[in-house]
């Protein structure tokens, strides 16, 4: 039933002419009450209740109903439809399309689709590229954001298996599940014209506080995003570790001792590449020729790999405990352990250089900032190293007062600017003395 408490008239004032017995009004022509009918005949006498402000309510009632009803159907079409690839199979034959945001029939569809859940799932990893956003969550739904509305533009719900690693190139996305799953998505764009009100509605999706600003009243582009699933996979026995794209191949890295080498173009499984006799905890794409792949394991061995032959080029064993991070330039393989050793190989030949004994704690993260410069992640700080001599260059302290936060993630930015966690806190830090050396 309709919420009518605010229709309710707290005027209870009436005059003596109102105050008449009903048979009077009836006389008069004010009212006339049909009890063998049950209705009321309203004349437009001052005297009489007007019953018709009530209709608005009535009719907001109704339309939230059969919007409710369409976005039932509309789940359970999609539930069927879920089953049905099941039941043939998934794999190639099932080709499962997302409900886009941004073309669904009504804008009522899209804050239920959204808010379904009291709480949003927790997100397990992210991929982007330009302005789109993915983001990968326990759930085992994909949603789509646009980095600069904070929009929510798309929301994949094509496997309920949690998401441990992504990769984003062009117009595919592939998705790594927790079961080993290996799914191959495709993104479609469409651009339409939308009003004003469809922007500030879609801003209505997102995880936090989310700040717009240069929106007039004149209409703007929007691209309506659907995400298909073309292939879908069982690369692995168990989880997925990692999952890499580089070069138009796909490696994914497990649990069950092996990697998988697939082909991004078509989703063809390449090579099972075998040899750890471990979980494969850390892994390295080339982004440039020769495309070789670097895997560390919790065997502690590392190992280099050609990825267009699928051929072990190289077996390095000289940690004593698992491998946490792995990367690469075009001369060295560096490897971290949780033996708190850094390790520089030389790549060509696969012979030790650098051996430095690190604190504990020291050897979480991994980046290259040059060919000769090694960015590592320590105890609220970032440690500068020179790979060719394999020495500490200088420490950064990211704060002034908390030195016991350890420092997890480390990625670079061009080759002279560095982002790194801090507690909760992000921190960019810039090199400018090496954007001079490298020029």
């Amino acid at each position: 039933m309709p919420d009518l408490t605010g229709t309710i008239d707290m005027h209870f004032s009436v005059s003596s002419r109102q105050r008449a017995l009903p048979s009077q009004q009836a006389v008069d022509g004010t009212v006339a009450d049909d009890r063998t009918s049950g209705k009321i005949i309203k004349s437009h006498s001052s005297g009489a209740y007007d019953f018709s402000k009530f209709d608005v309510c009535y009719q907001e009632h109704r339309q939230l109903q059969e919007e409710d009803r369409q976005y039932r159907q509309l789940k359970e079409q999609q539930r069927r439809s879920l089953q049905l690839a099941d039941h043939r199979g998934g794999g190639d034959t099932a080709r499962i399309r997302s409900l886009s945001l941004g073309a669904s029939p009504n804008p009522a569809y899209d804050g239920a689709h959204s808010s379904h859940d009291n709480q949003a799932p927790a997100v397990w990893c992210l991929a982007f590229q330009e302005n789109l956003i993915v983001a990968g969550c326990g759930s085992g739904r994909i949603e789509f954001w646009d980095a600069m509305s904070g929009s929510l533009k798309c929301l994949y719900e094509g496997g309920k298996i949690g998401v441990t690693a992504m990769c984003f190139r062009g117009h595919k996305v592939v998705v790594a599940r927790l079961d080993g799953t290996v799914d191959f998505l495709e993104i479609e764009t469409f651009t339409r014209s939308v009003g004003l009100a469809a922007v500030t509605q879609a801003s209505l999706h997102n995880r936090g506080t989310t700040y717009m600003s240069g929106i007039s009243d004149m209409n703007t582009w929007n691209e309506v995003i659907h995400c298909t699933c073309v292939a879908s996979v069982r690369a692995h026995q168990q989880p997925i570790n990692s999952l890499q794209c580089e070069g138009g191949r796909v490696v994914t890295a497990s649990q069950d001792h092996t990697l998988k080498v697939y082909r991004l173009e078509d989703s063809l499984c390449l090579y099972t590449l075998h040899g750890h006799t471990g979980s494969v905890v850390a892994l390295h794409l080339d982004k440039m020729p020769p495309l070789a792949a670097a895997s560390g394991s919790e065997d502690g061995s590392v190992r280099l790999w050609d990825l267009l032959t699928g051929a072990c080029v190289h077996k390095l064993n000289y940690h004593e405990a698992p491998v946490t991070c792995i990367t690469c330039t075009t001369a060295h393989i560096i490897s971290t352990g949780m033996d708190d050793k850094l390790v520089i190989w030389e790549r060509s030949k696969g012979q030790i250089l650098q051996c430095m004994q690190m604190e504990p704690g020291y050897c979480n993260a991994l980046a290259v900032l040059t060919s000769n410069l090694l960015i590592t992640g320590g105890q609220g700080c970032l440690l500068l190293w020179d790979i060719s001599k394999g020495e500490l260059m200088r420490k950064i302290r990211l704060g002034d007062h908390d030195y016991s936060v350890f420092v997890r993630q480390v990625e670079t930015v061009g080759n002279s600017v560095v982002v790194s966690d801090y507690g909760r806190d992000l921190r960019v830090v810039h090199f400018p003395s090496v954007l001079e050396k490298a020029e």
